[in-house]
């Protein structure tokens, strides 16, 4: 496994679980962290949320240093929530997905943004 840190690289090329060293290449401001078992939890996303915040290599910053670029956390989308407070029927789990979108706040630019 190659751990990077600020300072140092550590290189361990013993295949354990998931992980084989053939695959290694240099990744600039990738995380993963996973439940080996695919359970969901909100550890998971905590965990995620601050291995995201620590990612300020990644170049994911315009010009004026504030603005990010979008990046985010992929999750399981949770089923059994989406059941109980949607409005309306969904498919079974694993048969629809989920996004979010940033549109203007100007009704008019929003609507030429939905048009396209």
């Amino acid at each position: 496994m190659l751990i990077m840190t600020s300072s140092k690289v550590i290189t361990n090329t013993t295949n354990e679980g998931l992980y084989r060293s053939d695959y290694e290449h240099d990744a600039c401001g990738i995380g993963l962290y996973a439940d080996i078992k695919g359970r969901a939890s909100n550890d998971v996303v905590k965990t995620a949320l601050e291995m995201l915040s620590r990612l300020d290599h990644r170049a994911g910053k315009a010009a004026d240093g504030k603005t990010g670029d979008g990046a985010g956390i992929l999750v399981q989308v949770p089923d059994q929530y989406f059941q109980a407070v949607c409005p309306f029927s969904l498919p079974e789990a694993g048969k629809y997905g989920v996004g979010m979108f940033f549109l203007p706040k100007d009704r008019s630019s929003r609507l030429l943004q939905l048009a396209r």
